[in-house]
């Protein structure tokens, strides 16, 4: 996956091309972030934490293109990608069959799970710190509601 960097130069491009035409290609903006990822670096070392990133970056590229696929800073990714919002649902739906396969072949003493926010708006409607903030919004929301759950 790439790297923040990376990501701040994607935002300067799609900055660039939402003041330059009036674009109504779609743009997507995926935060994703491991739940409880604190307690496998906690219980088994940050060694296995990097292993566990390392995992879950791989199941990432596996359903979204690599180069849409950032790592945001600790274990926090953004995808960013021209899918509608029902496309986008559906890859994240994939990608959570992927994480649930990986939990279930127990080949790890912990289980990965995420929470994760999905906003799309049209290329030319793109404020990207808005579309970020609304992602990051709905992304806690959905922890809040997992936590509660427990």
């Amino acid at each position: 996956v790439q790297n923040r960097f990376a990501f701040e130069k994607c935002i300067q491009s799609i900055k660039r091309l939402s003041e330059s035409q009036k674009n109504t290609n779609s743009l997507s903006v995926i935060n994703i972030d491991l739940d409880d990822f604190k307690s496998i670096n906690d219980t088994f070392g940050h060694k296995e934490g990097d292993k566990a990133l390392k995992h879950f970056a791989k199941l990432l590229v596996k359903i979204f293109p690599a180069n849409c696929v950032f790592r945001y800073g600790g274990d926090e990714f953004i995808i960013i990608s021209s899918a509608n919002k029902i496309l986008s649902q559906k890859l994240v739906n994939k990608l959570l069959s992927e994480v649930c396969q990986f939990n279930l072949t127990k080949m790890k003493p912990y289980s990965i799970n995420f929470s994760y926010g999905i906003t799309t708006c049209s290329l030319s409607d793109a404020n990207i710190n808005t579309i970020l903030s609304d992602c990051d919004n709905l992304m806690y929301v959905q922890k809040k509601y997992k936590k509660i759950a427990k």
